[in-house]
């Protein structure tokens, strides 16, 4: 629980009064919504959880291992070895009011300095991860049950190999 904590802070987590957080936003407006999808985590039952940067605490949306239903939605079946993954999804209304045609670009950077720091910050706590962008959006969006508006834009596979088993 203590390398989750971390990673999902190192991905969104809040360092400053008004709400500034870890990874960049364009006009501070951080369109980013944090999911982890949990299979073998010490002390948290396998499901999806909502990530809240503001309290910096994890909400629980759905019981179950989700890594087969993922592999079935077009994610890379290396997931089917995670331990958990930290999904990034961007609700783009705010951002393209914001910043028009160009909002999809600045929110995808953004999600690019958020993988970053979980990449980083997994390499520090000894674990393994990869970073996926290539799954089908529509699908993911609907076996993870997110909001219409929420579209997951990255995901970061992590684990650490601990007798044979994927354990974070």
């Amino acid at each position: 629980m203590a390398s989750i904590s971390q990673l999902l802070w190192a991905a969104q987590g809040v360092t400053a009064l008004g709400g500034l957080r870890t990874a960049p936003s364009a006009g501070a407006l951080y369109p980013l919504r944090t999911y982890l999808m949990a299979a073998k985590v010490r002390g948290l039952p396998p499901g999806l959880f909502k990530y809240d940067p503001d309290d910096h605490y994890i909400r629980g949306l759905r019981h179950g291992d989700l890594r087969e239903p993922l592999i079935s939605a077009g994610v890379d079946p290396c997931i089917g070895n995670a331990g958990a993954a930290i999904i990034l999804a961007a609700d783009y209304r705010g951002a393209t009011r914001e910043f028009g045609d160009g909002a999809r670009r600045l929110i995808h950077i953004e999600a690019g300095h958020a993988g970053q720091n979980v990449c980083l910050q997994a390499t520090s706590l000894g674990l393994g991860v990869i970073g996926l962008g290539n799954f089908d959006t529509g699908a993911v969006q609907r076996e993870l049950n997110l909001r219409e508006q929420e579209h997951p834009v990255y995901m970061l596979v992590i684990g650490r190999k601990l007798e044979s088993e994927q354990v974070v």
